[in-house]
């Protein structure tokens, strides 16, 4: 398509992004005020739920004392942790507001992402003439199986975020709560980076499923469990390595050592770091001669012919000994 229709289509993605997100936002923030109201039907809850377990199994009755003390203080804890975070200096608060500082940035980085979408195809032929003119062919072919290499890592983490976004949403929606699809949507958003998505989108989809009851939160929290098992030894692996021709454990070790030496954002480039690597082994190094040479084959030296041995037989005609 022409560009400028192709970058309007993905300014309008991001705005359809941000009005998906902020309402859920508003959401999360309305159940955990109606979670503080709710606190003492709660603890009855609990309560109840704990007398059960202990008449059905004898054997807690010598904690019933330490758990009931517990549940007893569970409201007022609970109380001033959200009042806590509900105060003009807590951490909600504040969050929001650096929330409005990173939706300024966000503003002035989409208006630069337009610029540079606008004239990106005279990026390349721009930084490829500051080279000199005898390295451009290769500095060009390079680009060409690194930008493959990159783009088909982006291309199947794109599709893992869809996945997994369509499984939580599905899955939410059938337990009943609400804003499903919604979460989905984020899960989806925050699945770029990998593995991390599951687990992030988990905390509004608990606070939503509190007033519900434990049994709702239980139900959420084991659809959650069983997409991250599912993402990380199923889907992800085999996605992504389909489109980086990389091994599934390659994969793994790839997202585990970037994770371990470089944090969050380790993870998001080892991988195609790594598919990168390999394609540029695959197009220069396994191609070389010097990869390619065989092995000379093995010679035995012979010296200069030595002294006749006296001992030794005249030799005949031909040069054949006799005797």
């Amino acid at each position: 398509m022409p560009r400028p229709v192709g970058i309007a289509l993905l300014v309008a993605t991001l705005l359809a992004v941000l009005s998906g997100v902020l309402p859920l936002m508003g959401t999360v923030l309305k159940e955990v005020q109606l979670l503080g109201r709710q606190l003492p039907t709660l603890t009855g809850n609990l309560e109840t739920i704990a007398h059960g377990l202990v008449q059905r199994f004898p054997v807690l009755r010598g904690a019933q004392a330490q758990l009931d003390s517990w549940i007893q203080t569970l409201p007022n804890q609970l109380s001033a942790e959200l009042g806590a975070l509900l105060s003009p200096k807590g951490a909600l608060v504040s969050g929001v507001v650096g929330a409005a500082g990173w939706i300024g940035r966000a503003f002035v980085t989409l208006i630069i992402s337009v610029y540079m979408m606008a004239i990106y195809p005279s990026m390349g032929p721009f930084l490829l003439r500051l080279l000199p003119v005898r390295f451009q062919p290769l500095a060009q072919d390079i680009s060409e199986h690194v930008s493959r290499a990159v783009g088909g890592y982006f291309r199947g983490q794109l599709t893992v975020a869809v996945i997994m976004g369509v499984i939580i949403g599905v899955g939410l929606s059938l337990l009943g709560l609400p804003s499903a699809l919604a979460i989905g949507f984020l899960a989806a958003l925050l699945n770029i980076v990998p593995y991390l998505g599951v687990i992030l989108s988990v905390i509004p989809a608990l606070l939503l499923a509190l007033p519900f009851g434990l049994l709702k939160v239980a139900a959420v929290a084991a659809l959650f469990v069983g997409a991250n098992q599912l993402e990380g030894h199923v889907i992800a692996p085999r996605v992504v390595s389909q489109n980086t021709h990389l091994s599934s454990l390659a994969v793994l070790l790839s997202i585990l050592f970037g994770v371990e030496l470089f944090g969050l954002m380790g993870a998001v480039v080892a991988v195609p770091t790594v598919a990168a690597l390999k394609s540029l082994l695959d197009a220069y190094y396994y191609r070389s001669p010097s990869y390619r040479a065989q092995p000379a084959a093995g010679r035995r030296e012979e010296g200069p012919p030595g002294p006749a041995d006296p001992g030794a037989p005249p030799p005949g005609p031909g040069g054949v000994a006799q005797g």
